[in-house]
């Protein structure tokens, strides 16, 4: 005969995680926006107006350039250097783990 204990966490407590999750991946989302933003190669500044939080939730976050040439960009062509603006970001990879721990501390405080 075995002996059994199940653990649960109280409804309010996934709502505090929820939101904590939720508000810490848009906090870092909109740093990786300007981060990126103050990278990017700028003429007309459309790809930088375009560079924008596309789907948000408790569990990930997408930021995205949203234009018909920021692959381009990013990457080059056999005619254009590369102009690498979201990479350089996300090679920052202990820099956002670190800001990822400070945002979800301040949350769930």
């Amino acid at each position: 005969m075995k002996v059994s204990y199940t653990a649960k966490w109280k409804p309010e407590v996934y709502v505090t995680l929820d939101n904590a999750s939720r508000e810490s991946i848009r906090e870092i989302c909109s740093y990786i926006v300007e981060e990126a933003q103050s990278i990017v190669s700028v003429r007309s500044g459309y790809l930088h107006d375009n560079i924008r939080i596309d789907k948000l939730s408790a569990k990930e976050g997408m930021v995205v350039a949203d234009t018909d040439y920021a692959m381009f960009v990013e990457y080059g062509t056999s005619k254009m250097a590369a102009q690498p603006f979201m990479r350089p970001i996300a090679n920052r990879t202990i820099e956002i783990e670190n800001l990822s721990q400070e945002v979800m501390n301040r949350h769930l405080r």
